[in-house]
């Protein structure tokens, strides 16, 4: 069993080795289609009995001792040589509470006969109740209504325990003829998980090649991302267009700029030539051609940008790129294919067969079902039914005694239908006493077997105790030994990852083991050789752009018009026109107002200027920075086939990742696996031992109130039977003792005068009616007792007084 068991794991852990060739430990946007997963059946039913938690609550209070783990150690180590009396003691210290039990239901079984016979005995004799007379008193009433709903709230239990039973019993028929089914969908299950195995692996393998085969493809589309890596942010599609844009700019510029500057000159020498020679500007350049070399050098660069245009360059490059060469790569599917060769590594029955054997062993036992489903069904419903009987002559007792008593009425004379009810109480009084030993057999039966099933493997199951457990108990099961990790593997970690439907490479913890030859495998230096071989089989032309610029004549930028000296004119020329008497007082007025329009020009028109110039040289500074080292990317095919083999092997580990990621998150999903689990603990625990610990607790039930049924019927029964007898037995004649056939006078043989009496008696052994007349003194009746202890006797008349008695007695 543990070799198969083994073998599986062997097996898992081969397709994790082979399917992981592709795999990283992180999650990627691979857009990869989904792993192919089958049809799996329906299993997740966890649905116990209606009583189980009742029942198991029951159980725990009789063993609530954990899992002998030392006992059953004890077991699976020696048990060839062991001894019971070696561990006596440690099964009945664990069994205290089910030894316990089984005493009571021993006691039971002895018990209840006995006392219905002696009780029955002790009727018969005319005690215990057997004596039809009651006493008539104020209480009596409150007594049999104490009695009455003492019996219906008892009956009442019994009628639920009952229906239990029933409940129960159709439960497990039900659950049992599931548990074919339910065995058949777990199998299947667990073979299609095994059978998707080697298909989840080819589409990881055609994935891996569909991958390779768009990378060639993906360079060539990726022309963009590729001359980005090469000529920074400002690629060579944009610096070219961006650059002739910003010269326009700047020429357009200098060429207003020198418009505006010559204007100004021209104001400011009008007003010049007007101010005496004392009040002329002087300090003042306009410099109306600065700038003439910028001119030159803007158009000197626009010249050999339209001689040597980029576009067609890069152009060029793009055929470059769309030309290349990777049929290297092939090697890398070939690989891949290689790797991914299932016979290479196991053989899919050798995983299948331990499955189908266990299969076919247990499929021998299922027409047993049918077997066991109808001795049970016998059983089950011959010990209901035996409840049952109880149940109704309670009900039948309840209902007639009620119907059938009137108030007031004398015991000896009530109505038939009570005497029926009363009747009915003792029948179901006798039954118990009859059966219920017996039915006490398959509760103490059932009690040992399913109780110490649901103690020592459904509740330890069900914790996960027993996961815990099973590599203490059998050291030989070591997962870490069969995997060959560095890992200590639980089985119980292993159920819940797999119930948390993780992957086998997590719950197996691969990484630790065969996974580090893996990770090692998927490490992209692995793969550098075969990428460096693609590289060497790129031919890239070496292809010039002439663009030698000097662009130190760009400094050579207008200087803006400094007009100081300006606002200390103006201000001069203002005094003097406001001084008085001052005959030239328009003139510089005039002048003043002339200098202040030049100086607003030269700040809102001229300064603007040469500030938005001085900033697209500095654009166009990085611009032909940038087109000098495109011209110097272009030339250096090394930098570019480095561009090319980063972009590769970023390529290259992203595939890698993608199938590396999709495989260790989603390849080999055990939750089917732990499934299984589950529904083996589903049809032993939840489908079998509940609906049996059900069955035989509700049983238990009823023959434990068997007991207070019994009290209680057989006294409320006194209280609807028609009475016999009027007074109690000591004041009753004994004609047991009676002498028929003789007659008796008095010791003078002479008739007494007096009284006559007479009792009328039954002997039913003869058949005969005898009539007893006595005749005594009217005010003397010393001679009665006389008579039912030998009157007319010798020795009576020895001890006889004054007094005489005369018996007749007459037999017919």
């Amino acid at each position: 069993m543990w070799r198969s068991i083994a073998a599986v794991l062997r097996g898992a852990v081969g397709f994790w080795i082979v399917a992981c060739y592709s795999a990283e430990e992180q999650k990627l946007e691979c857009n990869l289609s989904a792993l192919p997963l089958p049809d799996y059946h329906d299993i997740s039913d966890k649905s116990g009995s209606f009583m189980s938690r009742t029942v198991s609550d029951f159980i725990k209070v009789v063993q609530p001792k954990d899992f002998p783990e030392d006992l059953i150690k004890k077991f699976a180590t020696n048990w060839t040589k062991l001894k019971i009396q070696d561990v006596k003691d440690d099964i009945m210290e664990y069994e205290r509470g089910f030894v316990v039990c089984t005493v009571i239901g021993i006691l039971y079984i002895f018990l209840m006969p006995t006392v219905g016979s002696m009780m029955a005995c002790c009727r018969c004799a005319g005690w215990c109740g057997g004596d039809m007379y009651q006493k008539q008193s104020s209480a009596i009433f409150i007594r049999r209504r104490n009695l009455y709903w003492s019996t219906v709230i008892v009956t009442i239990f019994l009628f639920a325990g009952n229906m239990c039973m029933f409940g129960s019993y159709r439960e497990f028929q039900g659950r049992l003829n599931l548990t074919e089914s339910r065995i058949n969908d777990t199998f299947d299950n667990l073979k299609d998980y095994i059978n998707n195995l080697p298909k989840q692996i080819s589409h990881v393998a055609d994935q891996s090649k569909e991958l390779v085969d768009r990378l060639p493809k993906k360079i060539k589309e990726s022309d963009a991302e590729l001359q980005s890596q090469l000529f920074g942010d400002n690629s060579a599609f944009d610096a070219h267009g961006e650059l002739l844009k910003v010269l326009d700019t700047v020429l357009s510029l200098k060429e207003e700029l020198d418009t505006e500057t010559k204007n100004v000159e021209t104001k400011f020498n009008k007003v010049q030539e007007n101010l005496p020679t004392s009040q002329k500007v002087t300090g003042m350049s306009f410099s109306s051609g600065q700038g003439a070399t910028l001119t030159t050098t803007l158009n000197d660069a626009k010249k050999k940008l339209n001689d040597n245009n980029p576009t067609t360059k890069i152009d060029e490059f793009k055929g470059t790129l769309k030309n290349l060469n990777f049929d290297q790569l092939d090697s890398v599917k070939e690989q891949i294919t290689t790797q991914m060769n299932m016979k290479k590594f196991f053989d899919i029955d050798m995983l299948l067969n331990p499955v189908d054997k266990v299969q076919m062993k247990l499929s021998k036992y299922m027409p047993w079902m049918d077997h066991v489903d109808s001795i049970w069904w016998r059983v089950c419903i011959s010990l209901s039914f035996a409840v049952l009987v109880v149940v109704l002559c309670n009900v039948l007792g309840l209902i007639l005694g009620r119907i059938g008593l009137e108030e007031p009425q004398e015991p000896t004379k009530r109505s038939s239908i009570a005497n029926c009810g009363g009747i009915s109480f003792m029948v179901g009084a006798s039954w118990s006493f009859l059966f219920s030993w017996l039915l006490m057999l398959p509760v103490t039966l059932l009690l040992l077997v399913g109780g110490n099933v649901h103690a020592l493997v459904c509740r330890p199951w069900s914790s996960g105790e027993m996961l815990e457990i099973i590599p203490r108990l059998v050291p030989q099961l070591d997962l870490a030994k069969v995997l060959k990790v560095n890992v200590k593997l639980n089985p119980s970690d292993i159920y819940k990852d797999c119930g948390k439907n993780m992957s086998l490479w997590h719950t197996l913890h691969l990484e630790d083991g065969p996974g580090a030859q893996i990770n090692k495998y998927l490490d992209i230096s692995e793969h550098n050789s075969k990428i460096d071989d693609v590289i060497k089989g790129i031919n890239i032309p070496t292809i010039s752009l002439d663009f030698d610029f000097d662009s130190a004549s760009l400094n050579q930028k207008p200087q803006k018009i400094d007009t100081s000296q300006l606002d200390t004119k103006i201000t001069e020329l203002n005094t003097l026109a406001n001084t008085p008497h001052n005959p030239q007082a328009e003139t510089l007025r005039k002048a003043a107002e002339d200098l202040t329009e030049i100086k607003n020009d030269i700040e809102n028109k001229i300064s603007p200027k040469i500030d938005r110039i001085s900033d697209n040289i500095e654009v166009i500074k990085k611009k032909i920075e940038t087109m000098k080292g495109m011209a110097d990317i272009l030339k250096d095919t090394t930098k570019i086939k480095d561009v090319l083999k980063k972009f590769l092997v970023d390529e290259m580990t992203h595939i890698l990742g993608c199938i590396g990621s999709q495989v260790k998150e989603e390849f080999g999903r055990c939750g089917p696996l732990s499934e299984v689990l589950d529904s083996a603990h589903t049809v032993l625990c939840l489908y079998l031992v509940s609906s049996l610990n059900a069955f035989w607790f509700s049983l238990g039930w009823c023959l434990i109130f068997f007991i207070p049924s019994i009290i209680l019927s057989m006294k409320l029964a006194k209280y609807y039977r028609r009475m016999k007898h009027t007074e109690p037995k000591r004041n009753r004649p004994r004609p047991e003792v009676l002498e028929l056939g003789s007659r008796k006078q008095s010791r003078n043989g002479k008739k007494q005068k007096g009284s006559q009496r007479s009792w009328n008696l039954s002997q039913q052994s003869s058949g005969r009616r005898t009539t007893v007349h006595t005749h005594t003194p009217s005010d003397n009746l010393e001679c009665l007792p006389s008579m039912f202890w030998g009157c007319g006797t010798n020795q009576e008349k020895e001890k006889r007084s004054e007094s005489s008695c005369e018996v007749d007695v007459v037999t017919y």
